[in-house]
Order: C-alpha cells, then structure tokens, then sequence
C-alpha cells in the first residue's frame, strides 16, 4: 500500500521507498493452518509531506491503526481470521521486495505493491 494525500487509480506508477510492513498472520486458503500475509507500505519519494517519515512509529499512532484496521476489514468476510502481528522496519520492506522480485512467482500474494526503492509502485 502506497500512502497518499492526493487520489490515484490501479496501473498508476508511483516512485516509492518502503517504509515499514505490517506483520498479519490468517487462515490458509486451501489447506489447514495459518499462515503469513504481510503488508508492505510505502510512501512516494516525491512527496514532501513524507520526507520525515521513516520507520512506522513515525506515524501518528492513529494512523497506524486505521491502516490495521484496514487490512483486517479487507478480508472480513473471507473466513481469514486475520490477526496483526505487529509492525516491521522499512528495512524488513527492503528485505521483502529483494525477496519477490527476483522471483516474482515466488513472491507473497499479500504484497500488494510490488515494487518499492524507487523502482516504482502501482
């Protein structure tokens, strides 16, 4: 997820750096068991409004919590039983990325931007 003050649409491509994870654990789709399904948030290098933001507890705690709260309301229904670990270091979203996009096949579903570090984002 891509934080922005200012509208976007699916395909755009924002120039990001990662910013923090949020560590979510749920139900496995098909078979017994849970498993991890973390979320990478970003923020865009071209934003001023970002620049002091580098590790999650730089946002304002109630952000942090909408953005859980988010995740959590996204998969209500699904039988997910989502539960929110925790939050990681933007670090662990650079160690995410290198992961994936190596081997995009490979690469968390959760992940819902796929590219980070001014790559690029959508």
């Amino acid at each position: 997820m891509v934080l922005s003050d200012l509208p976007t649409f699916p395909g755009v491509i924002i120039e990001c750096r990662a910013f923090g994870v949020i560590r979510l654990k749920q139900n496995r789709k098909k078979n017994a068991g849970r498993e991890r399904n973390d979320r990478l948030i970003a923020v865009p290098l071209k934003m001023p409004r970002f620049d002091l933001f580098h590790k999650p507890s730089d946002l304002p705690l109630r952000w942090r919590q909408e953005l859980e709260k988010f995740f959590l309301a996204a998969v209500r229904f699904e039988q997910k039983d989502a539960e929110i670990l925790g939050w990681g270091s933007a670090a662990e979203g650079e160690r995410m990325v290198d992961r994936c996009v190596p081997g995009a096949r490979h690469c968390m579903e959760s992940t819902t931007m796929d590219r980070s570090r001014g790559r690029g984002a959508s």
